[in-house]
């Protein structure tokens, strides 16, 4: 009995379940009559262990062995019988092979024990543990392609020391399955690097070094403007003293509304100054949901563009006041690490918002780790890509301004269009940013980026983004401040499942059970985060926070954790591994997104008895059923249900009008929560005790709204057949079908401009969320074709290269220092009229040998312009004729200053020769 409870419980650790289903073998004698019978009874037994942390050991092997004697006493019933039956099924069997034979007193029987071998009985796994001399056996044999011989041995090892536990253990809490010695190496693999630096900074100091350091570099830019640091240090000087002269209290909160502009780097770093947390809003959340973040905080300023620009050009009174004293609005507060840096709200279960409190030591050491991981310096320019509602956006905003970098603002035009996005890295000579997971993948899916780094996150990565420089896969909650985990791809490699990596540095991540103990390498179980980026909690919620942040005794210390819910496993290599949820919280396109908050909002909608919110298929599906069609409504949330006419006027007989309900989500669930597919059931599958039987929901069925209408046109045909295909839908839609209605959502936006493009039709992301139809689709497409190329001469203004652009930005005293020049030494004279040919033949042929920069402007000239071949005699004082050079020049504008090439012709060398002097 101690045996097959020990394997019950270390199968329960291993599947994550309080309940395992697994089969032993009984010899079946319970009968008296079959005491001295030579024959084979034994019969196969399901055992079902029913592990409970609050139990105590004995408590745990007493139900055991009930359980276990009425299986016995139900012998005649097969276990073959009750899979039949039930459907309950085993491919895990445990044996206990004990010496249970016995002789009578004075037996003159003589007998010989042979040892059998141990005969596979066609389990998955199968074990047995027998006794042999002074020492417990144990025996596993088990199906090579799902298990590897290091796992098993593993096992062994974890059931060796759950029996240990169990005989010197009261209570099931207390039970391990490492060893005191196993223990401190998975304490070392579950760390990450450790990095030195004065933890009594914040940010804020570290910024106000690169102002001191490099106070006329661009710091941040738009689509419309730049700041230098010191511009942005002054901007954001100035916000700090309006806050402060408007009541802004140390580590309470400002709200921020803006959109993708400057002024918003220099709105938070203000609100910093101030010593309070900044609070970012959406622009394009629902007003309910604004009302609540705002209400709920207790915010008492918000910062929007209009106020902004009212604080920065001096219209404010205090603004106005200081500046008639001569004095330039500034105010800095004394803030320490343990200040709050800002508040983000995520999806909460309850159905509202939860707010995440950061702090500056947790920023801090974030912004630690990106600038030494991925090599920030002076030279960088990253692209700020994440909305800035949410916590991704600091990876791109904080970090590069502490190492001098520049920060360039994504417009909300190319955020959702991967042609678009691409065209911007170009232009604004990008060489860094992260993105979400899927974005990224598009991204970088063809043409490999030209970029130092590629970071991507926020759900599971299923192929290698291209780029110059290394490709990393981010791991992390908000409430571990953005990344908890990275991990650097190995291009060459095709991968399996591409690992979320090791810690970062500083932090830790434990793989624990429901209990709170620490788990041996290559179990699965939930992923626990510790160290400094941790969040100090929920804003408001006590309970939450003491539920999600535990004091957790590891043996050698006592370490504060935050349960992830996610469940991961540390793989051979020592790298995490994400293996999905371990609730109704799930990760959609990046974000995460509580069910709950979905299905609580659907049920104050009339007319609606249940719903429930699932993703199926990538695709976000609410199913609902709705009164009056046997089931019943469900309890009373407290608010009054939303007035829906639909329901009053029942129409269709359905009770529900689904564009009203559409409306009506929308108007309070941010966008990345609306359900792309809604499902109407006649009745709700439910469990037997009352709940919805979650598993039994249909796959997502797409309908069309209307009347199916033939799409007209080699446009509109290609959108409907690019449509069927994104959509994974067997028929293509109708002309008048909606993108959206079907199912599509942003990301799938991005997937159809995408294969559209590659039909030769050009169409944005922006035409689709406005047009939704494939008729409206078709309307704003253009053909890309095949493009011409002139081959004559240009003559005119060049936009700005990307490298321009850079060269511009660097605002160099002596730009004159890129002056290329290249010294060629011809092993046989030619002529200054040959070289004149040869040159005006290249300067022709080459448009930008023909460039000059001058008034800020790239400019071409015109194709016939001549740049003459100049002609030196050099001769040293002490000289004699015959070893005279002569050089003759070719002297060009370049787009960066003067470009000089050389030709030297030396008499005196037979020898083709050639050097490169300059830069």
């Amino acid at each position: 009995m101690l045996t097959t409870a020990a394997f019950g419980y270390l199968l329960s650790a291993y599947t994550l379940k309080k309940e395992v289903l697994f089969t032993t073998v009984y010899n079946g004698r319970r009968d008296p009559r079959c005491k001295g019978t030579v024959s084979m009874f034994v019969t196969t037994l399901p055992v079902l262990c029913r592990r409970d942390v609050d139990l105590s050991v004995e408590e745990y092997l007493s139900g055991l062995k009930e359980q276990l004697l009425g299986s016995m006493a139900s012998d005649l019933y097969s276990f073959a019988e009750l899979s039949a039956d039930t459907g309950l099924t085993s491919d895990v069997q445990f044996v206990w092979q004990g010496d249970m034979l016995s002789l009578p007193a004075g037996s003159t029987l003589k007998l010989k024990r042979e040892k059998l071998p141990f005969i596979a009985t066609g389990d998955v796994l199968s074990a047995q543990l027998f006794p042999e001399e002074d020492q417990l056996v144990f025996q596993v044999q088990y199906h090579a392609d799902r298990y590897s011989e290091e796992y098993i041995a593993r096992l062994a090892g974890c059931m060796n020391q759950v029996l240990k536990d169990m005989m010197v253990k009261e209570r099931l809490s207390e039970l391990s399955l490492i060893s005191d010695e196993e223990r401190s190496e998975i304490l070392a693999l579950s760390k990450g690097e450790e990095l030195h630096y004065d933890a009594g900074q914040t940010w804020l100091d570290l910024f106000s070094a690169s102002v001191d350091r490099v106070p006329e570099k661009t710091a941040v830019s738009d689509s419309k403007g730049s700041y230098t640091y010191k511009e942005l240090d002054r901007a954001s000087d100035r916000i700090a003293a309006f806050l402060h002269a408007n009541g802004a209290e140390e580590n309470g909160f400002a709200a921020v509304r803006m959109d993708r502009v400057k002024e918003f780097a220099a709105a938070v770093i203000g609100i910093h100054k101030a010593g309070a947390a900044y609070l970012p809003i959406d622009l394009d959340y629902p007003e309910e949901r604004v009302n609540y973040m705002l209400s709920d905080s207790g915010v008492k300023l918000l910062l929007t563009e209009n106020l902004v620009a009212d604080i920065l050009s001096g219209k404010t009174d205090q603004a106005a006041a200081s500046e008639k004293d001569g004095q330039e609005p500034a105010y800095r507060a004394d803030i320490s690490p343990d200040h709050l840096a800002y508040m983000i709200y995520t999806s909460g279960s309850t159905g509202k918002p939860k707010g995440v409190m950061i702090q500056h030591k947790a920023l801090l050491n974030f912004v630690q780790f990106i600038r030494t991981r991925w090599g920030l310096s002076e030279k960088s320019r990253i692209a700020l890509h994440s909305n800035f509602a949410f916590d991704a956006a600091v990876e791109d905003l904080f970090p590069p301004l502490t190492a001098g970098g520049t920060v360039c603002i994504v417009p909300e035009s190319a955020r959702r269009d991967p042609e678009k996005m691409r065209e911007f890295l170009k232009h604004n000579a990008i060489n860094g940013g992260s993105y979400s997971t899927q974005f990224g993948q598009l991204l970088a899916a063809d043409e490999p980026l030209d970029v130092d780094y590629l970071c991507v996150g926020g759900e599971a990565m299923t192929i290698v983004p291209k780029a110059r420089g290394p490709v990393y896969n981010a791991y992390g909650p908000t409430e571990f401040t953005v990344d908890a985990t990275y991990y650097e791809l190995d291009k060459t490699r095709r991968y399996k499942t591409i690992p979320i990596g090791r810690p970062v540095y500083n932090c830790a991540a434990y793989i624990m059970d429901p209990s709170g103990g620490l788990l041996p390498r290559g179990f699965t179980g939930e992923l626990c985060l510790a160290g400094p980026q941790m969040a100090r909690g929920y804003w408001k919620q006590t309970e939450l926070t003491e539920e999600k942040f535990t004091l957790t005794d590891l043996g050698e210390e006592k370490v504060r954790v935050y349960h992830t819910g996610d469940l991961a496993r540390y793989n051979e290599e020592g790298e995490l591994e994400y293996l999905g949820r371990m609730d109704t919280q799930v990760k959609l396109r990046g974000f995460r997104i509580e069910l709950g908050e979905i299905e609580r909002t659907a049920a104050g909608f009339e007319g609606i008895a249940l719903a429930a919110a699932e993703v199926k298929k990538d695709q976000l599906v609410l199913y609902y059923s709705c009164k009056g069609k046997g089931q019943a409504a469900p309890k009373d949330s407290g608010e009054p249900p939303y007035k829906n006419s639909a329901w009053e006027e029942n129409i269709d007989g359905q009770g529900v009008d689904e564009a009203a309900l559409r409306d009506y989500l929308a108007g309070r669930l941010a966008d990345y929560m609306l359900p792309s597919i809604f499902m109407l059931l006649d009745d709700m599958p439910l469990t037997p005790n009352g709940k919805i039987d979650r598993k039994a929901l249909p796959e997502p069925a797409v309908r069309r709204m209307g009347e199916y209408v033939a799409p007209e046109g080699e446009a509109e045909c290609a959108v409907a057949e690019a449509m069927k295909q994104v959509l994974g839908m067997d028929l293509a839609p109708g002309a008048s079908d909606s993108f959206f209605g079907l199912g599509g959502d942003s990301i799938r936006a991005i997937r159809l401009v995408s294969l559209l493009r590659e039909m030769g039709l050009r169409v944005s992301v922006a035409d689709i969320m406005k047009q939704k139809t494939v008729r409206g689709i078709a309307s704003c497409v253009e053909s890309t074709g095949t493009a011409a190329i002139s081959q004559e001469p240009y003559e005119g203004a060049v936009p700005d290269s990307a490298i321009v652009a850079f060269f511009k930005d660097m605002k160099l005293p002596c730009p004159g220092h890129y002056n290329q020049t290249r010294l060629l030494e011809l092993r046989e004279r030619a002529g200054r009229d040959s070289l004149q040919k040869a040159w005006n033949a290249l300067v022709y042929q080459h448009d930008m040998l023909r460039a000059v920069f001058k008034d800020e402007t790239l400019f071409v000239r015109s194709a016939d312009t001549t740049i003459e071949v100049e002609e030196y005699t050099v001769r040293p004082d002490s000289s004699s004729d015959s070893s005279a050079e002569t050089q003759e020049t070719v002297k060009s504008s370049g787009s960066t200053g003067e470009t000089q090439e050389t030709v030297k012709n030396s008499e005196s060398s037979g020898e083709k020769k050639e050097s490169v002097t300059g830069s």
